[in-house]
This record gives structure tokens, C-alpha cells and sequence, in this order.
């Protein structure tokens, strides 16, 4: 089928693109840098919408080189030319009968209403970098265009900082 879900999916041009494993879900992030949003593949059969989450990486540009699905959906982790990673839980839409936050929605700036980042880690550099999520849900491994590979672990209740589970340099 053919669906035009990511048109017009920010005001200006799509940088990365990421898939989810089961096909769902469709990560993007324009040029600018500063969000992330969710979609679905599907429309949600009760509001027929596509958009699921936005996720903000921050106030000031940035480009973003990778973003990456957890196996089971449950976060999204991002790596950006400010040298950082940034991991947010990825949670369902609520349809606008169900919050009640919705006039208070309509009355703050997007950016308010802005998912921040659960957990973050900085890389040391700001070369190119890709991301990918390990055999456990809140493990990532990095691996950057100036040799480095990177394996960190993130809390996932508290979030923050992530820890450095292991580090290595391949070139001199």
C-alpha cells in the first residue's frame, strides 16, 4: 500500500531516517537537528493519525547522524554532530479523550510539549557516529568515524547519565 505519512513530516529537509525491527514504527529527523518525531506505518484507527512522539534533542542545531530503535520499541537513541547520544523511552500516543493535558497542550509552544531525553552520553569527539541498541534493552553500542567504539548502559528508571560499560580506539 501506498501512504504518505512522512509528507511534511518537518519544516525543512528529512536528514536520517530509522525503521523499527517489526516495521511499525518510523524515526525521523530533518536538517535542523533539534527533533526526532515518531510515526507510525499505520494510521491509528481511532484518530487516523501518523504521528506517534516528539522527541527533542535540543534548543540549538545539530546534525543527526543515526537514530535507532530498541528491539522491542521501548526507546530511541540518537548520536549527533554535537558529540552526544541522547536516549528517550518511546511511549504510545494517548488519543485526545484520554489526557487531560490537552488544553494545556494547545496553550504552551511546541517546545514545551517536547519529549526530553531520558538518558544522554557524550562522546569525547563530534566525528560522524552510528548507534545501534545491544542484547539488552538499555545497552547501546556506538561506534564513531574517528575510530572509537563505545559500549555504555543507560538506567532505565532514573535515566541520566549513561555509564561506560567498555571503550576502545582503533586507530592511531
Amino acid at each position: 500500500r501506498r501512504s504518505n505519512f512522512i509528507n511534511q513530516a518537518h519544516t525543512s529537509s528529512l536528514a536520517c531516517l530509522a525503521l523499527s525491527l517489526d516495521g511499525n514504527l518510523v524515526a525521523s529527523a530533518s536538517e535542523k537537528g533539534t527533533l526526532i518525531r515518531i510515526w507510525r506505518t499505520a494510521p491509528k484507527e481511532t484518530t487516523g493519525e501518523f504521528l506517534e512522539q516528539e522527541l527533542r534533542r535540543g534548543s540549538d542545531r545539530a546534525q543527526i547522524y543515526s537514530v535507532a530503535f530498541s528491539p522491542s520499541n521501548t526507546y530511541l537513541a540518537a548520536t549527533s554532530s554535537k558529540g552526544t547520544v541522547h536516549i528517550w523511552p518511546v511511549v504510545p500516543a494517548q488519543s485526545p479523550n484520554e489526557s487531560p493535558s490537552t488544553v494545556w497542550r494547545r496553550l504552551v509552544p511546541d517546545y514545551f510539549n517536547s519529549k526530553w531525553s531520558l538518558a544522554q552520553y557524550r562522546l569525547g569527539d563530534e566525528s560522524t557516529s552510528a548507534c545501534s541498541f545491544g542484547s539488552k534493552e538499555n545497552v547501546l553500542v556506538i561506534v564513531t568515524a574517528s575510530g572509537k567504539f563505545h559500549k555504555i548502559q543507560f538506567d532505565l528508571s532514573e535515566g541520566g547519565e549513561c555509564r561506560k560499560i567498555s571503550f576502545q580506539k582503533f586507530n592511531s
